[in-house]
């Protein structure tokens, strides 16, 4: 039989009880909500660190693709017939040195060509033909390996030929103003001395490029 003092202690318990539940499940939900959150972040950060490589890594395979493209097109060689217009370049520098048909400057005496045997410029004239005959020989080299798109070796040799007729080009280039220069000056010792040395200087380079 229950007595009346066991009843409120019974109720206290009751009491006790139901609070522990109450706070039991209130730490349970804080350690749930805790764990999904952590759980989420890290899902998040996960996402976030496999989308950032794969990023990465497509904008590396795309800057790869790019790079050769451009290293393709930068080692390109220059188009067809360019030894063909280097040559053709050449030799109207070569007849622009050698029309002097105007008699020069002052020291142009008798209106001869300046180019002309006994000519102030009569010096150059055999280095100018054979740097024609040389321009044409380089260009007859070059045509056919300008055509051979497969071979590297074919497009070293094609490379070299063409800095060789670029050199030679550029030498002709400024003789032709040295020409000018010349032509504007009393024909003296001097004059005769300098046009000299070009003519040796022009032996060299065209020997040099055959």
């Amino acid at each position: 039989m229950t007595t009346s003092a066991e009843v409120p202690e019974d109720a206290g318990v009751r009491a006790a009880h139901a609070r522990a539940r109450e706070v039991g499940a209130a730490q349970g939900r804080r350690d749930a909500a805790a764990y999904i959150s952590d759980r989420t972040s890290d899902g998040y950060l996960l996402r976030r660190a496999v989308s950032t490589l794969a990023m990465g890594l497509g904008l590396f395979l795309v800057g790869g693709l790019l790079g050769a493209l451009l290293l393709n097109l930068l080692g390109r060689r220059p188009s067809l017939r360019y030894a063909q217009r280097l040559g053709d370049a050449a030799r109207a520098t070569i007849a622009a040195i050698g029309d002097g048909g105007d008699g020069g400057g002052d020291g142009g005496g008798d209106g001869d060509g300046d180019g002309e045997e006994g000519g102030p410029l009569a010096p150059l004239t055999e280095p100018l033909t054979q740097a024609a005959r040389t321009v044409e020989r380089l260009v007859d080299l070059a045509a056919p390996l300008e055509s051979d798109r497969g071979g590297d070796l074919a497009a070293a040799r094609c490379a070299e030929l063409y800095t060789t007729l670029e050199a030679l080009l550029g030498h002709l280039e400024a003789l032709a103003l040295q020409v000018e220069a010349w032509r504007a000056r009393d024909h003296d010792d001097a004059v005769t001395a300098e046009i000299t040395a070009a003519a040796e200087a022009l032996t060299a380079r065209v020997e040099e490029a055959a």
